[in-house]
């Protein structure tokens, strides 16, 4: 009862708009796109879901102490779920069903899959690793000792693929191509790496607007080079054009 009273709101808004929400939804899962990751649920899992859990969640690295963390992470959330009382509490049921239909869910999906649509799961996900923890002195003493050593080694190696000059070639390509016209700014970048980009524009005299006549494509990890060919099918009637600056850093245009 208190599920659908939560979404009650979303409904009576949907009832109200023409069916706004339910239409936007069978677009989002009926468009067209290439075969790719979300044809194959072997690539999906190993390519995308589970780098973002690793990412996001368990910081993994390509250290010994990160791959160490990453499996006792899985080990966690295993003996969290036979933790959890799945038959008599509905919110334990939840939670696992949360999971579920968030990463399964886009296998079915047909465009393109960013990591950040599985942010949403990193919630339940924290929740089962707690009770996987809880009680359990050894376990929590453990995770907490490959935990801060994977922080640790991270914080030390750490290597942004994106630097001060990068974002000043990015910079000085946008407005030197969009020459005296107005520009918007799209940023395909993890959290974080949005920094600085506003300033390097200011110092040009120069500032992204919503309605800009041209568009730019800031994309920055291991998607940016499949931007632009999402970019060309999203605009198929305008010119696109693609920068690379250096490996995993590209610059995409629409005119």
């Amino acid at each position: 009862m208190v599920f659908f009273l939560n979404y009650a709101p979303i409904l009576i808004f949907n009832f109200r708009h023409q069916n706004i929400l339910f239409d936007n939804l069978v677009k989002f899962i009926t468009q067209n796109a290439p075969a790719g990751v979300s044809r194959n649920p072997i690539t999906l899992i190993a390519k995308i879901i589970y780098p973002f859990y690793s990412n996001f969640l368990l910081l993994d690295i390509n250290s010994i102490y990160g791959k160490l963390l990453g499996i006792f992470a899985v080990v966690l959330i295993i003996i969290g779920v036979y933790k959890l009382d799945l038959k008599s509490k509905f919110e334990h049921s939840f939670l696992v069903f949360w999971i579920l239909v968030v990463t399964l869910g886009f296998l079915f999906y047909k465009g393109h899959i960013p990591e950040y649509y599985f942010f949403q799961a990193l919630l339940p996900a924290v929740i089962i690793v707690a009770i996987g923890l809880k009680n359990n002195i050894y376990l929590f003493i453990i995770f907490v000792f490959i935990f801060s050593l994977s922080n640790l080694y991270e914080t030390k190696n750490f290597k942004s693929f994106v630097n001060y000059q990068a974002k000043k070639k990015i910079v000085a390509y946008v407005t030197s191509d969009s020459q005296d016209q107005s520009f918007n700014v799209i940023y395909e970048v993890p959290l974080g790496f949005k920094t600085g980009y506003d300033y390097l524009f200011k110092i040009k005299n120069k500032k992204a607007q919503e309605d800009g006549k041209n568009l730019y494509i800031i994309g920055v990890g291991e998607g940016a080079s499949s931007i632009a060919q999402t970019y060309r099918q999203k605009f198929q009637m305008r010119a696109v054009a693609e920068l690379k600056i250096k490996e995993n850093v590209h610059v995409v245009s629409v005119k």
